[in-house]
């Protein structure tokens, strides 16, 4: 697997857009916004915990 790869897996960067998410390496994949999180698929109880709105 590549490096960007494992970045998105890791929670550094989201996993549906790859936009960096400063500081954060939960170890889970995460998301930068609700849309990616829905464009993603994942349900409402799945999106809990796991976005990281951007500013």
């Amino acid at each position: 697997m590549g490096e960007i790869a494992d970045m998105m897996i890791g929670g550094e960067m989201c996993e549906m857009c790859g936009v960096y998410l400063e500081e954060n390496d939960m170890g889970i994949p995460m998301y930068c916004s609700k849309q990616c999180a829905k464009d993603r698929g994942l349900s409402k109880a799945d999106m809990e915990g796991r976005i990281i709105e951007e500013a």
